[in-house]
């Protein structure tokens, strides 16, 4: 496996509830899509407080963004990435050894390596966050392996 880092900006959300918003908000600033942070609420549902549905990625179409929403796999992940797309991935923190708490997430792949992947978290002031591929695997996992590609 050969190893990637994609520049990509690091956004923390403002507020609970809102890590979708703040990847999608990453990764269509990668693709060089300006959006609102206001209007990305509006447009993935989200319920303050709560958050939103992983689903909720695919009501990007409707400003024109191709989502491609599907489960995945670590090699599946490298290859986008080596084809330049950062990935939103869905998680369960409990997994991940810098976290202390479980609950669902999403998080933006922005690297990796023969041994790590490279996260933005958008809980994290900083990224990306370094974390072995067996940990993020079983993060990963308790989510279904969901990830999404937003491409235009």
């Amino acid at each position: 496996m050969s190893t990637i880092h994609l520049p990509v900006k690091h956004v923390q959300q403002p507020r609970i509830g809102e890590c979708l918003p703040a990847c999608a908000a990453m990764v269509l600033d990668y693709i060089g899509v300006s959006v609102r942070y206001r209007r990305l609420l509006r447009i993935l549902e989200v319920i303050p407080n709560t958050g939103t549905a992983s689903f909720k990625i695919r009501n990007l179409s409707q400003i024109g963004v191709n989502v491609l929403y599907e489960q995945g796999t670590l090699n599946r992940l490298h290859h986008q990435l080596l084809n330049n797309h950062p990935c939103i991935v869905f998680v369960r923190t409990v997994e991940l050894p810098y976290r202390n708490d479980d609950t669902d997430h999403a998080l933006v792949v922005a690297g990796m390596d023969e041994q790590s992947i490279y996260l933005h978290d958008p809980e994290s002031p900083t990224a990306p966050t370094k974390v072995s591929l067996g940990d993020f695997d079983l993060a990963w996992l308790e989510r279904d392996e969901l990830y999404a590609v937003l491409t235009v």
